[in-house]
């Protein structure tokens, strides 16, 4: 039961943050990579996540107003500041 939290809430929240990614793009990313490759997808999936936002997100400015939906922090940067 506390694995099953860890890994659904805990564990996507964490790795979304370190990687500036949104804990739901992150565990929708595990689901369907795991779906797609397998196991292997399901290991893969933040580097393979990050890796179609680089591709398609980050290079086309036009699609700069997806940012906020796809990033951990809303799209702000850390400033290191306290507010």
């Amino acid at each position: 039961m506390i694995k099953t939290i860890f890994q659904a809430i805990i564990q996507p929240k964490v790795v979304g943050d370190a990687v500036d990614l949104s804990p739901t793009l992150t565990f929708v990313g595990v689901i369907s990579w795991g779906g797609l490759l397998g196991a292997l997808g399901a290991l893969l999936a933040v580097p393979l996540t990050l890796l179609e936002k680089a591709l398609l997100i980050d290079s086309d400015p036009a699609a700069g107003w997806l940012v906020p939906l796809l990033s951990g922090s809303g799209g702000r940067k850390n400033s290191g500041e306290y507010s």
